[in-house]
């Protein structure tokens, strides 16, 4: 899967304008995998807003470490409003195949190796994610986020361990 082009972007058009224009390729809008298509298509979208892989992050080491060498050394910039927040190992713009690449270390106990790039396979945005998109464009929708209790640290409510408050039983 590796090497395969999503989505690219270009800013000139036949010569006469300059805008941003964001092309999704037919591997991403047709994967086999519905939900992992929608999760490719969200990761390009956020990539073209001006976010970058979870993974490249420069504290990424401390939580995630490749189990192979890595293809590409990348080192991009982030917006700071990404990196205010904890490393987020399930987030959408995490490769879907990169559980295949990477385990998480000692400081990221509360999420498992099959966890990584779990928001692309899934194709939604993890609340990390929802957070970070929040920071940077609008603030003050960003309420009950504490940097301290990142997904590494929390372990995520399992389906068995969550109360259902919306449906209210009454007996007949």
């Amino acid at each position: 899967m590796r090497g395969f082009v999503v989505a690219y972007s270009d800013n000139k058009v036949e010569d006469v304008a300059m805008r941003s224009i964001l092309y999704i390729t037919d591997k991403a809008l047709n994967y086999p995998f519905w939900n992992q298509s929608r999760g490719m298509v969200i990761d390009q979208l956020l990539r073209f807003m001006g976010f970058r892989p979870e993974h490249l992050r420069p504290d990424a080491p401390s939580y995630i470490q490749a189990t192979r060498e890595p293809s590409v050394s990348m080192a991009p910039s982030f917006f700071d409003t990404q990196l205010q927040w904890p490393f987020d190992p399930e987030s959408v713009t995490i490769p879907a195949e990169a559980r295949n690449w990477y385990q998480l270390t000692q400081y990221c106990l509360a999420r498992n190796n099959a966890d990584i790039g779990a928001g692309q396979r899934a194709g939604l945005l993890t609340r990390w994610d929802a957070i970070k998109i929040n920071s940077t464009y609008c603030p003050s929708r960003v309420v009950e986020a504490d940097r301290r209790y990142g997904p590494c640290v929390v372990p995520r409510l399992h389906s068995t361990d969550r109360v259902d408050n919306s449906v209210k039983k009454t007996k007949i």
